[in-house]
């Protein structure tokens, strides 16, 4: 009752903040409320620093796009094995309790190709460029800076991040879920759940055996398959994700995470996976892919529904199983049921097994 009278709530509240109009006056509104909570740190000495995170983003031959952040505190602090646990619970409080900076000009440049945009009301940016000429393939990097140089905003701040070209010769790519998917995060258990998050740390936390081998190995079956990791994990903790992911061993990839700010929309949040996965798709016409998600949440029935919209983009559909043998049942149903022909399915446990079927299928080489 009280989650439902709170969904009301938020649904009825919403409009009032989201619609066109408001956003603007919200925006106006933010950077003035912005500057006098600067000064007033100013003065009790507890000023921060501004800070643009810079969450990189892909590209293709017509355009790209670069995701970011502009936020008020210090970068975080890489992790360590050595970390306490306090250790890793201060750093992934700094990291949930984000002080957003909304409304500032921010000026993002790609290659040769740059524009301007505004920070929405939790202080995120998305930049979409379109492209004369493509860039290079490889890594670029995409730099950003605050066109707001006025006291007590302080001087302009600026970041970085990497943009994935993928190479015109690759045979196909691969579109990863994180959670539970290349981390142990035991989101069916949510006390454990929180239990690591807040007290592990990229360093400590565990992959699956055997998934290092299945993704470096797809990356050698597309011939040099670009990756992608799309999660319904909260921005915040991208620089962790990152670290994890560098510590495995696993393909570099871009990381297409989301906002779960308070007054987000229900339909949206919940449709962020497709709807990102679709973009990838669109960004890259003639490219098909293997996706690779779990059986925790709805992977499959996403997946599925991706596979029948978009025919030849999917060439094989990877589930890992965490859950229990029921829920294995009505997915291994669904697969088998809905999924169109030519589209490689399976349910996996073990990461080698993986490995050996799609190589079976010429999609993974040792």
């Amino acid at each position: 009752m009280i989650e439902r009278s709170w969904a009301d709530a938020r649904a009825r509240f919403r409009p009032l903040l989201t619609s066109p109009g408001r956003q603007h006056w919200l925006g106006r509104r933010s950077l003035a409320v912005l500057r006098l909570k600067r000064r007033v740190k100013q003065r009790l000495g507890l000023l921060e620093p501004l800070r643009l995170a810079v969450y990189g983003g892909y590209a293709g031959e017509r355009g790209g796009i670069v995701w970011g952040r502009a936020l008020e505190d210090d970068p975080p602090e890489a992790p360590s094995s050595a970390d306490t646990l306090f250790d890793n619970l201060r750093r992934s409080w700094r990291q949930l309790h984000s002080d957003e900076v909304p409304g500032l000009a921010v000026r993002v440049q790609l290659a040769s190709y740059s524009t301007s945009v505004m920070t929405d009301d939790e202080g995120y940016f998305a930049t979409e460029f379109a492209f004369t000429a493509p860039l290079s393939p490889g890594w670029s990097v995409a730099r950003a800076r605050t066109l707001e140089a006025s006291p007590p905003l302080g001087p302009c701040a600026s970041g970085a991040g990497d943009v994935l070209v993928p190479a015109a010769g690759v045979r196909f790519g691969v579109i990863s879920d994180i959670d539970d998917t290349i981390l142990q995060s035991h989101v069916r258990n949510r006390l454990k759940q929180a239990y690591v998050a807040l007290l592990g740390n990229a360093v400590t936390r565990l992959s699956f055996a055997g998934t290092r081998d299945l993704y470096l190995g797809l990356v050698r079956g597309g011939n040099g398959a670009p990756c992608f990791y799309v999660s319904r994990s909260a921005w915040n903790i991208h620089a962790t994700l990152e670290h994890f992911i560098a510590h495995q061993g696993l393909p570099k990839g871009p990381l297409i995470l989301r906002d779960v700010g308070l007054f987000n929309d229900h339909e949206k949040r919940r449709g962020h996976k497709r709807r990102e996965i679709e973009r990838i798709f669109a960004t890259y016409p003639e490219l098909a892919f293997v996706l690779v998600g779990d059986s925790a949440q709805a992977d499959a029935t996403i997946y599925l529904d991706l596979a029948q919209a978009h025919p030849g983009r999917v060439k094989a559909i990877l589930v890992r199983d965490v859950t229990r043998a029921p829920q294995r049942a009505g997915i291994e149903r669904a697969l088998r049921e809905r999924c169109p022909p030519g589209v490689r399915v399976l349910i996996f446990d073990d990461a080698r097994a993986a490995a050996q079927a799609c190589r079976a299928w010429d999609l993974w080489y040792p």
